[in-house]
């Protein structure tokens, strides 16, 4: 299973670009082996292509490969034991949220960091992000979602206790979700 990687065809863009991805489970070293989904875009110059961008070019392999889009969000997630650092990550960017940790200079967004990070909107009825509210100094950290028959419930995370329980009641479906879309892209 490992380092069975899938890369696309070159698509041009652009005068003078182009771009490729790369995707499937990936081992390096004595690590266990995760799903990865790599870009590489190149220009013309002087009559030689020169690498431009690589790495994780998510938003351009979305932009140009509509079909991997849904593929992306497992990027560093492994077939064995969900995504990389699952509860580590989250209770990070959790603490950054209720401001229990400072934020950093160069943090990106903390909630879509979360989000990110347990592959939020996954398991049935949850909506993409959760939401975080001052209640008179006090940082509220929910996760909301629509059961089947419509009606809604929240997932009040008040804890670093309540969001690895979170976490680790959703990880079977999760795992589950990435196992399907794998299959379906023909990476399992």
């Amino acid at each position: 299973m490992a380092n069975e990687m899938k890369v696309t065809d070159w698509k041009e863009f652009c005068k003078g670009k182009r771009i490729r991805a790369k995707y499937g489970i990936k081992k390096i070293g004595k690590q266990e082996p995760y799903f990865s989904i790599t870009g590489e875009i190149l220009r013309l110059e002087c009559g030689k292509w020169r690498t431009y961008e690589c790495g994780c070019i998510h938003d351009d392999i979305s932009e140009h490969f509509p079909e991997l889009t849904r593929l992306i969000r497992w990027h560093l997630f492994s077939a064995t034991t969900g995504p990389m650092h699952y509860v580590a990550n989250a209770t990070f960017w959790w603490e950054i949220a209720t401001g229990i940790r400072e934020r950093g200079k160069f943090d990106p967004d903390v909630i879509k960091a979360f989000a990110s990070t347990v592959v939020l909107g996954s398991v049935n009825g949850e909506d993409d992000l959760p939401v975080v509210e001052d209640h008179d100094g006090a940082m509220t950290f929910s996760v909301h979602g629509h059961r089947r028959d419509g009606t809604p419930w929240e997932n009040r995370l008040t804890s670093a206790e309540d969001v690895a329980s979170f976490l680790s009641a959703r990880l079977p479906v999760l795992m589950e979700r990435f196992t399907s879309d794998m299959r379906d892209a023909g990476v399992l």
